[in-house]
């Protein structure tokens, strides 16, 4: 049967059509229920949320309990008006209410699980202790991939263009005069950085590069194809990360969104001017900028002014029959219908793309160690041929022969006899002369060595042994030479000795692969050391408790301890004179 092919990565929107469609229908009961499942969670919590914390299906009412909340936590005073502000924006964004509009609301519940479901599966990939690893070392790596490239006029404008973009896209989804939803422009921000931390190995990153593959292919279909500029794609995100994580801390946003993407246009104009026409690259942006948006996402919050409304759990009578019974339990039951599927759907998509990256990931690092094993095994080929070449004496016959001789089994199938293989000079049809010719003996100037007669004797049974199966032909119908067949039956066990021992390497090149699951994991090791050292305090802890039962017991035996310590101190004050004497 001929080997299946191996994986090929997408170059097209087809290819990778086609490659979603697969790796949907392998789990598809699987994925269904699990969709299922974060479909009822969610309908459940937004419900939750919407009665009991927002008291109501309009907007902005959570005021009363998140201030009540808060208080019972002993936060007063001037720290508690900011963070109910910031409570009450964030309950809104995630609530379908009457006072709110529908696109937001969607894009939220589908951005926040595809966030999470997306990062779990890379850690399943990846491992949790890769996957922390690349997070952690995220600004070391923009930094060092940022200072490994080549200067270029493009480098500062890209990432001022971008970050107008993402700039302007937050002012669209966060300013109060349009969509008005913060938290959302904060979830982008945070995808931005997630696929940083994934070295932008993500779904959007392979639709730009398939898409940039499809427009090449069909507007210039006579040119090779370019692939897109690692550098180039890294500065865009850079930029798009960078404002929408602006946007989603800057105090007055529709005002200070607005400036910020001017300047940031018109810096970039004028960078790229100024580049071109000098001839000279503008500065590279470094690890200190990403840096500083991890540094912002981490330490500021995000505040929207809200206005307070009543309603809900406590004007239907506090109780859940008598809430069941109101006229607003079924719009506000209803009203998670959309948020409930919007979150299936980005969990499952969210998990589906992750995979998919994941999976094209691994074809193309598979495919460059393949490559590195191929070059390797071609340049050990060619090592074996020319150390076979040497031992032959450099004569172009003798080269053929040991490379055919001493080929890999990778390597081409041997052609001992063909005359392809020798160079047009030399023209020997048979076999025969080729192991003659690499002996040099046979010139008749050299009557006074016979040792070295001698030394090219014994490679001559080699022709002695070729017509031996020509007397195997004639001797098998003849049964009296019973001791030639012996003889000839003597070397097969010879052979057979010599086959037996070929399984050894196979043994041993299996073994290497079993030591590295021995190996001892970074966590595994901090658990084992953690569980020996709560062991030994407990020993102590149990050999001092033991102790203490004791002295309680018989109180005398402190006098007797301080006796028998006050003696030893005797006699090591008598033993330090004696050495200092």
């Amino acid at each position: 049967m001929a080997p299946s092919p191996p994986p090929r990565e997408p170059e097209t929107l087809a290819e990778l059509g086609a490659m979603i469609l697969r790796m949907v229908a392998r789990g598809f009961v699987w994925k269904l229920a699990l969709g299922a499942g974060i479909f009822l969670a969610v309908w459940i919590f937004h419900t939750f949320v919407l009665v009991y914390i927002n008291e109501g299906f309009w907007a902005s009412s959570s005021g009363s309990f998140w201030s009540s909340w808060l208080g019972r936590l002993g936060i007063r005073g001037f720290l508690q008006a900011p963070l109910v502000k910031a409570l009450v924006s964030t309950t809104d964004a995630i609530l379908a209410t009457r006072g709110q509009r529908t696109l937001p609301i969607v894009l939220i519940w589908m951005l926040a699980p595809s966030l999470i479901t997306g990062a779990l599966v890379r850690m399943k990939v990846m491992g949790f202790r890769t996957w922390l690893s690349n997070v952690l070392t995220t600004p070391a790596w923009v930094s060092k991939t940022l200072r490994s490239a080549e200067p270029s006029p493009l480098t500062l404008p890209l990432f001022l263009f971008s970050a107008a973009i993402g700039l302007g896209a937050a002012v669209a989804f966060g300013a109060p005069a349009f969509l008005g939803n913060r938290p959302l422009v904060f979830v982008a921000a945070l995808h931005g950085l997630s696929a940083l931390a994934a070295r932008l190995a993500t779904f959007t990153v392979l639709v730009t590069r398939v898409t940039w593959n499809d427009i090449q292919r069909v507007a210039l279909p006579r040119r090779p194809r370019r692939p897109l500029n690692p550098l180039h794609l890294l500065l865009v995100h850079l930029g798009l990360t960078a404002g929408l994580t602006a946007g989603a801390l800057l105090p007055w946003l529709t005002v200070l969104g607005t400036l910020g993407i001017f300047v940031a246009v018109a810096a970039g104009t004028a960078v790229l001017v100024i580049s071109l026409t000098r001839g000279r690259g503008p500065g590279r942006p470094g690890g200190p900028l990403v840096l500083l948006l991890l540094v912002m996402v981490l330490t500021a919050a995000v505040a929207i002014p809200v206005w307070a409304d009543d309603g809900g759990w406590q004007e239907a009578g506090g109780t859940f029959t008598s809430w069941v019974k109101s006229q607003g339990a079924g719009p506000a039951v209803v009203a998670g219908v959309i948020p409930s599927l919007a979150a299936a759907a980005g969990a499952l998509l969210g998990a589906l793309a992750s995979a998919v990256a994941s999976a094209v990931a691994g074809i193309g690092a598979g495919a460059a160690s393949a490559a590195a094993g191929a070059v390797a095994g071609a340049a050990a080929t060619g090592a074996g041929g020319a150390a076979s070449s040497t031992a032959g004496g450099g004569s172009p016959p003798a080269a053929g022969a040991g490379t055919a001789a001493a080929g890999p089994p990778g390597a081409a199938p041997p052609v001992t006899g063909t005359p392809a293989q020798p160079p047009p000079g030399a023209t020997m049809p048979p076999t025969e002369k080729m192991p003659v010719v690499p002996p040099v003996p046979p010139p008749e100037p050299t009557p006074p060595e016979p040792p070295g007669k001698a030394k090219a004797e014994p490679k001559q049974p080699p022709q002695k042994k070729e017509p031996e199966p020509q007397k195997k032909t004639k001797e098998k119908p003849q049964p009296e030479p019973t001791q030639h067949q012996d003889d000839k039956e003597k070397p097969e066990p010879e052979k057979a000795k010599e086959e037996k021992p070929q399984p050894e390497p196979k043994k041993h090149e299996q073994k290497p692969p079993v030591k590295p699951k021995k190996k001892e994991g970074y966590l595994a090791g901090l658990w084992r050391r953690a569980k020996g050292a709560a062991k030994s305090v407990a020993g102590a802890v149990s050999a001092t408790a033991q102790a203490a039962k004791d002295i309680y017991n018989d109180p005398s035996l402190i006098t007797e301890t301080a006796k028998n310590i006050g003696h030893e101190v005797k006699e090591t004050a008598k033993a330090a004179a004696d050495v200092g004497k």
